[in-house]
């Protein structure tokens, strides 16, 4: 099951709204060094094109997006539907985040360190002894929205809190639904 997160990031002088998917997958701990500067892909992230898809499926409707997509289908002659065009709507992006992650303790060394991030679903669980809980930079995919995009996008996130329907929205989206 993935489950959507999003955020607005105020970068320079552009300013949008960051959305990506986070989904399980079974991995084990990552050897990252910690000399390099290099900023390890999230391994529990989705593509963009996989939470474009993801987004399809809930039937996420962006007005703005769709009737764009649809003036694009006329315009060619073609008869597409307006979910076919979505991805070419949608700016893809990368983002670094800082995450919840487990540090082993018992594979440190001076040049490596052996991590994982914690999957959103699994933060409050208690932590191994064997391992510590920090907060790690992670790059993850996704795709931007500009604000108005992003304003459609965020009221059309449903409100019912303690519907299963509605598990695949992160707590971070649903703070922000709730400000749209």
């Amino acid at each position: 099951m993935t489950i959507l997160h999003g955020n607005w990031i105020l970068e320079n002088q552009e300013k949008y709204f960051f959305i990506w998917g986070e989904t399980w997958r079974f991995l084990n701990p990552i050897s990252i060094n910690t000399v390099s500067n290099d900023v390890p892909l999230n391994p529990f992230g989705t593509t963009s094109e996989e939470l474009i898809d993801f987004l399809r499926t809930q039937q996420f409707k962006v007005p703005s997006l769709i009737s764009t997509a649809e003036q694009h289908s006329s315009s060619n002659g073609k008869k597409r539907k307006a979910n076919d065009d979505l991805s070419l709507k949608l700016k893809n992006s990368t983002q670094i985040i800082a995450i919840p992650t487990i540090i082993e303790k018992a594979k440190v060394s001076t040049e490596n360190i052996s991590v994982a991030p914690i999957h959103s679903l699994r933060v409050d669980e208690s932590e191994d002894v064997d391992s510590c809980q920090y907060i790690q930079p992670w790059r993850v995919d996704g795709i931007s929205l500009n604000s108005t995009q992003a304003i459609e996008f965020l009221s059309n996130i449903p409100l019912d809190l303690n519907s299963t329907n509605n598990e695949f929205i992160g707590g971070d989206l649903r703070f922000w639904s709730q400000i749209a």
